[in-house]
């Protein structure tokens, strides 16, 4: 009886440690590197073998798994990654898996350690790149907890925008961005956390800067209704004569010493609290003895140094007959206040206050500087939907001859 109580604990004994020995594959992965005949290629894909045999990649069901402890085997059946593997390697920390003409190289990842740690990062909020000097492309990357990652690429052409997961591995000093992410994607290496910059290494060496988000946005809340009665008469029939340049030869006048008018741009960019900025040049040429005045309008976006492609500059000619809401023509409008302070970079200056709705449904609220015609100080532009925008222009000098 001894002998047999014996042998049944060696046994059981027995299968405890062969049990050890098993690979404990189920749990979560990042896939690293795919290595075949021809190739060896990075991926940073996170990949979960669930135990219910369910084969996930980034929390998606893609197939099923299986393990064969006596072939040594795991049997994928999902999409590109089919076939029966041999475990070539495997500890606590790695594991291979090796077809004929294909290795799959797995790193083993505590998911619930990841997101304290991106939690603890830094990297939360939004941060621009570029991806080398010439990069053109304006590119803001938004990291949000748990582990969700927001790009939004944007030039004078197109806008787009991508979305993904993050895992920042700490001991590693490795950022994984996993998503349609050109130039970040992947396993970022040497990554380096400071508070307003982040540097680290994919195929070439890329550094994030800290956006400073707005701490408030004026949304421009009037609408159509506003200026009509209920029995739809135009309300500010009268406005016209508030509004301050009324002479236009005092305009030639007092900018025929004027060279240049210095604007910042301001865009929104949608979805987040942060600004895109770029710096607009209006020419201003001015000739009383010949009575033309020419002020560039660069309240579309562009100038004349930097013209979208395939766009000629349009020479933009005041005349005594044009609008006096300058450079806005056909708009509906109301004037607000006739003595409002607005202080921007080119200076302190008491404005003429209106607000308008121009083409294509868009709210405007402009600042028109009463002892300075053809000048303004600031501009709001609102658009609401998904081809909406917001953008302020705001004078930053006036350059004299």
């Amino acid at each position: 009886m001894l002998q047999k109580i014996i042998f049944i604990s060696l046994f059981i004994i027995s299968l405890n440690s062969e049990a050890q020995k098993q690979p404990k594959i189920a749990g979560d992965w990042l896939l690293t590197k795919i290595v075949t005949k021809d190739a060896s290629q990075k991926i940073g894909q996170l990949v979960t073998f669930n135990k219910e045999g369910n084969f996930l990649i980034q929390n998606i069901p893609f197939g099923t798994w299986q393990y064969k402890p006596k072939e040594s085997q795991v049997i994928i059946q999902a999409k590109n990654l089919s076939g029966n593997y041999k475990i070539s390697h495997f500890s606590a920390d790695n594991m291979q898996l090796t077809q004929k003409d294909k290795d799959l190289f797995f790193s083993k990842i505590n998911k619930e350690q990841i997101l304290k740690n991106n939690a603890a990062s830094g990297l939360i909020g939004l941060w621009e790149f570029r991806l080398d000097n010439n990069d053109q492309t304006h590119r803001i990357i938004q990291f949000e907890l748990p582990d969700k990652v927001r790009l939004i690429e944007k030039d004078a052409n197109m806008e787009s925008r991508h979305s993904g997961i993050w895992l920042y591995l700490a001991q590693k000093k490795q950022l994984v961005i996993i998503g349609q992410m050109k130039g970040i994607r992947g396993i970022n290496n040497q990554v380096n956390i400071r508070e307003n910059e982040v540097a680290f290494l994919n195929k070439t060496p890329i550094v994030l800067k800290k956006v400073k988000q707005a701490d408030s946005i004026e949304h421009l809340s009037f609408s159509e209704d506003d200026f009509y009665t209920e029995e739809g008469d135009y309300k500010y029939e009268n406005d016209f004569q508030k509004l301050p340049w009324k002479d236009f030869y005092q305009m030639m006048d007092d900018l025929s010493n004027v060279k240049q008018l210095v604007y910042k741009q301001a865009t929104l960019v949608n979805g987040t609290q942060s600004f895109e900025n770029k710096i607009l040049k209006a020419d201003v040429k001015a000739n009383p003895d010949n009575e033309s005045l020419e002020i560039d309008n660069i309240f579309n976006g562009y100038d004349r140094y930097n013209l979208p492609i395939d766009t000629a500059w349009k020479r933009n000619k005041y005349t005594q007959y044009a609008s006096k809401l300058y450079p806005y023509n056909d708009i509906i409008f109301r004037v607000v206040d006739t003595a409002k302070k607005i202080n921007v970079p080119a200076g302190t200056f008491t404005c003429t206050l209106v607000e308008g709705l121009g083409k294509f449904e868009e709210k405007l609220k402009i600042w028109m500087i009463n002892d300075k015609p053809g000048i303004i100080a600031k501009i709001i532009g609102e658009k609401a939907g998904n081809f909406g925008h917001y953008i302020i222009y705001e004078l930053q000098k006036i350059e004299l001859k």
